[in-house]
């Protein structure tokens, strides 16, 4: 059986119920009520206060409660600011915005019953649980990491100075034939020792994706490529190619510098944000290389020369 589940099908069901069966706002005029929650859930976040989301009296916190299990302020803001994300027409209309509690209100129910069948017991829903929570988990690590170690604007000017500093940037335009082994690279240097054309032996040779366009790899600054590839460019004359095999963490590059041209130096303020996006990158790379380095990552041998499977195969 197919358990696959149908997202869309599953709001339209959410949205057309939050109209047939409303959920009365407690206490005070509706609007005031949820419009109150969305500015109260913002400032609990900013404040980082955290209270409990199962009480079972309506205290300042609480919107509904639903079987005992209390929708928040922060839960409702939360699930508004998503569900809203495309939704059309004022944010801020009362009717909209007790339309998406009715509709939060369902997800409870809805949730309830699905735990009262044990349906997260079921393998393919357990798995899925297990993915959604680190997948989120992940992004908020993310987040966390990268808010603790920003960029600070020291590091920015560094890295300007270092990239645009000398008053002139250089650019290559190269081709490049990857291979898996070194062996196969010096045959292909071979071959154009003997006059073959570059862009088919890496159409039909290169394991890259840029082997369909014949190893193109455009105009690209020598400090985009990792630094065993950034070298051996540096050193080479326009209209060249590499008299050797050049070693990366992909495999052996056969290299053919097409072109080489200097680019006027760009002001700080043109590239501060590529610049600090680029570091921000590095220290996520850092991030996750520390903690691989850390870990302990067993493979399935068995699997080394198996093609994974593409979709969960009991699914069908």
């Amino acid at each position: 059986m197919n358990k696959r589940l149908a997202l869309p099908i599953i709001a339209a069901v959410l949205a057309v119920s939050a109209c047939n069966s409303p959920v009365n706002a407690p206490n005070e005029n509706k609007a005031a009520t949820i419009s109150k929650a969305l500015a109260d859930a913002e400032s609990d976040s900013d404040t980082g206060s955290k209270k409990n989301p199962t009480i079972s009296t309506l205290d300042d916190d609480t919107l509904v409660i639903i079987n005992g299990q209390a929708i928040t302020k922060t839960m409702y803001a939360l699930y508004f600011q998503d569900r809203t994300k495309t939704m059309k027409g004022d944010k801020q209309s009362p009717d909209i915005q007790m339309k998406v509690l009715n509709e939060l209100a369902n997800v409870i129910l809805i949730t309830q019953d699905a735990e009262a069948n044990r349906l997260p017991e079921e393998p393919n829903i357990a798995v899925a649980l297990m993915l959604s929570r680190s997948t989120l988990l992940a992004q908020a690590g993310v987040q966390h990491h990268i808010s603790n170690n920003a960029p600070k604007d020291e590091d920015v000017s560094a890295l300007y100075e270092t990239r645009y500093g000398a008053g002139t940037a250089q650019e290559f335009k190269a081709r490049h034939i990857l291979l898996e082994q070194e062996d196969a690279a010096k045959e292909i240097i071979e071959q154009l020792n003997k006059g073959a054309d570059f862009a088919a032996l890496a159409k039909e040779n290169s394991t890259g994706p840029s082997a369909n366009t014949g190893g193109d790899l455009g105009w690209f600054e020598s400090d985009s490529m990792v630094p065993a590839f950034a070298k051996a460019i540096q050193a080479m004359e326009a209209g060249s190619f590499s008299n050797s095999p050049v070693q990366t963490q992909y495999g052996w590059h056969v290299i053919l510098l097409e072109e080489r041209r200097d680019t006027p130096k760009l002001p700080l303020a043109k590239v501060r944000e590529q610049l600090k996006s680029e570091l921000q990158r590095t220290v996520m790379a850092r991030y996750i290389e520390g903690l691989r380095s850390k870990a302990e990552i067993v493979f399935n041998d068995k699997m080394a020369k198996k093609k994974l499977p593409a979709e969960d195969q009991s699914a069908h």
